[in-house]
């Protein structure tokens, strides 16, 4: 068997043949490493071993080395190469999905040229930094580049750096003059603004580096200083986070506070990389510049890091929103339990007559453009109707409720408390859940039956006697795609719930009910008095009627699309479910067989579990990865809820006095 040696002792004789090209030596020797990851050290080891002993190899390796990657500019990565570029999420995502399928031009003098040759492969950047720098250092000393790798004042890479330096510096500045980001801290004003005399100071600091004459501790204090800026920097972005609760976050200022903390992050890794002495050599900063260049270099690529980032601070002030709204359907005592179930009542009551519409529409003979409308217009009405009413929709509580979780979950998770309250929270959860569906479905199935009754009485027409089959059948989850179905409307819960997180944001951060009640015109039309109330409207319902608006949208079109496409769509919600469940056995002229009567009462019980499961988990996830929460710390938690459920298993139907 071919030992190490042996096979560092065979490439390098290859790679030294006149007929390879210098460059391609440099690859045939990286793929000869990268080939090998388990062993690449046992290699590195033996090729240093080698090298010392062989002075003609050494020689044309270092020639190499030295004609290939020195002097290569390397500014623009710490510039550029993972930096967010554009305020829109949509554009930077297509940016860096595109860097990956379709890699950038670079210029032969560039560092980039020499990564995207040599180190292209996904994770080459990992092995290369698990080269300890002693190794790395012991090569540089046996192929004699000390001299030519190590970063002292008026060097090339010394000047790379103080160019970086001077663009980040620039940019944050420009970054740091927004008006909307200024406005998220008022601490600050225009002429305190840290921003601006960090930039002045960098000035200073360049300044004063490229004049050689100058002592290193003068430059030491010009970097102390502007060490100091930055963390006031960092200050302001943290207290524009702290204020997002009171003043809301536009998605552009966002992505801002996101560049700007990163930009300040590569200037703080710039100072740590730039030689503070007069002229002391120091390789292992060499070392770790070019291994932190071909990190940041692959990391300008990579997707995952970058939605999670840019959407984390966004998604929890949208769930902040929604936390706050799902807190009013969370009962605490036996009032509120009692109030939730009228109100849920009163839900069911208007989901009959939409029922009954519905019915009513599907005989009409209109395009199906006209058919999505009426359909949207008769679940938007009703839907909208309900929250105006502030009457009750079950299925309406799990993308609110589960936003309230996590937000009670990481409280306990910060204290370190033992899950007490976050499991008195989930037993709430469970029991207003189960009243609102309870109720829904106790209003909704006699009012179904009574107004289809009347009807047939008024009109003399039965319009469930030629849809009852129909309506009986998508309750039978054997014959129809039914949990699907149910799950597409918990789909549209979980966007809905986003969609009123998401205006309610928009309302405050661009201050719409402020803007309403300064509005001259409308006060000179209407007077101050009903301008204040619509502005009051605004703001406590408009985010709410949005949401429920396009959730009737997508209830009422998803079919229609389906038809369009030539698949089986549609949506299935529990207390529509249970409605039509009433209007087919009206249909039927109550002639339906206890098989089909048992599987619709299942289907209709299994839709409002998935109606519910679905939207439940979407939300939760989403507010857990808002708050930065892992799927794994929720162990303890289930254990948690388990215990509290067989030890006070009615605390998860009915409230006590005393929870």
């Amino acid at each position: 068997m071919i030992s190490e040696n042996q096979k560092v002792e065979e490439i390098l004789r290859y790679i030294t043949s006149d007929k390879i090209e210098k460059l391609d030596k440099i690859k045939i020797l990286i793929d000869f490493f990268r080939e090998s990851r388990f062993r690449f050290i046992e290699r590195f080891d033996a090729l240093i071993l080698f090298l010392e002993s062989n002075n003609g190899y050494k020689l044309i390796l270092r020639e190499c080395i030295l004609e290939i990657f020195s002097k290569k500019e390397f500014a623009s990565i710490l510039t550029d190469a993972d930096m967010i570029a554009d305020q829109a999420f949509l554009g930077e995502l297509i940016k860096r999905t595109g860097q990956k399928l379709l890699p950038d031009y670079s210029e032969t003098n560039s560092a980039e040229y020499l990564i995207q040759e040599c180190f292209y492969k996904n994770g080459d950047d990992i092995w290369i930094i698990n080269i300890e720098n002693k190794k790395l250092e012991k090569l540089f000393i046996v192929l004699e580049m000390v001299d030519q790798f190590t970063m002292t004042r008026g060097s090339f890479i010394n000047d790379q750096l103080l160019h970086a330096l001077e663009i980040i510096s620039m940019r944050i500045a420009v970054l740091g003059m927004d008006k909307k980001l200024l406005s998220m801290v008022t601490e600050f004003t225009e002429y305190s603004n840290p921003f601006f005399i960090l930039q002045k100071e960098v000035n200073q600091y360049i300044s004063e580096s490229n004049t050689l004459n100058n002592s290193p501790g003068k430059i030491a204090e010009s970097k102390a200083q502007i060490n100091i800026l930055v963390n006031q920097c960092q200050k302001f972005i943290s207290k524009a986070y702290e204020n997002i609760s009171e003043k809301g976050i536009d998605y552009k200022v966002h992505l801002q506070l996101i560049q700007l903390e990163k930009l300040l992050e590569r200037k703080a890794l710039i100072l740590e990389f730039m030689e503070s002495g007069d002229s002391v050599n120091n390789l292992y900063k060499t070392i770790d510049l070019n291994k932190t260049l071909l990190k940041i270099f692959h990391n300008k690529s990579r997707i995952g890091e970058f939605i999670n980032k840019s959407t984390q601070i966004y998604a929890r002030e949208i769930t902040r929103n929604i936390a706050l709204k799902g807190e009013d359907y969370i009962t605490s005592s036996k009032e509120q339990y009692w109030n939730l179930f009228y109100k849920a009542l009163g839900g069911g009551l208007i989901v009959g007559f939409a029922c009954l519409f519905k019915l009513k529409m599907a005989s009409w003979d209109v395009s199906l453009l006209m058919k999505a409308v009426t359909y949207s217009l008769n679940y938007s009405g009703a839907f909208i109707m309900i929250y105006l009413l502030q009457f009750s929709l079950a299925t309406k509580h799990p993308a609110m409720t589960a936003a309230a979780l996590a937000k009670q979950l990481e409280e306990d998770l910060n204290t370190s408390a033992n899950y007490t309250k976050l499991t008195l929270t989930v037993a709430k959860i469970w029991r207003s859940q189960f009243i609102a569906f309870v109720g829904n479905i106790l209003m909704v199935m006699p009012i179904a039956l009574i107004l289809i009754f009347l009807w047939n009485l008024t009109f003399n027409e039965n319009i469930a006697a030629t849809k009852f089959e129909e309506l009986i059948q998508d309750l039978n989850m054997l014959e129809t795609p039914l949990i699907f179905h149910a799950a597409y409307a918990g789909i549209f819960l979980f966007i809905s719930g986003l969609i009123a997180g998401s205006v309610a944001n928009k309302i405050k951060t661009k201050k719409i009910p402020e803007r309403i009640k300064k509005h001259r015109l409308l006060i000179d039309i209407l007077g101050a008095k009903k301008v204040n109330a619509i502005a009051e409207f605004v703001d406590h319902y408009w985010a709410g009627v949005i949401s429920n608006l396009w959730f009737g949208v997508f209830m009422g079109s998803l079919a229609v699309v389906g038809d369009i496409i030539g698949w089986n769509l549609d949506v299935r919600h529990i207390t529509f479910a249970a409605g039509n469940f009433m209007l087919g056995l009206f249909g039927s002229n109550f002639n339906l067989s206890n098989y089909q009567i048992f599987m619709s009462i299942l289907g209709v019980g299994l839709i409002g579990f998935i109606n519910f499961i679905v939207s439940f988990s979407l939300s939760l996830f989403l507010a857990l990865r808002s708050r930065g929460i892992r799927i794994s710390q929720l162990d303890d938690v289930l254990i948690a809820i388990k215990n509290r459920f067989f030890l006070k298993p009615l605390s998860f139907f009915i409230p006590k006095d005393k929870d």
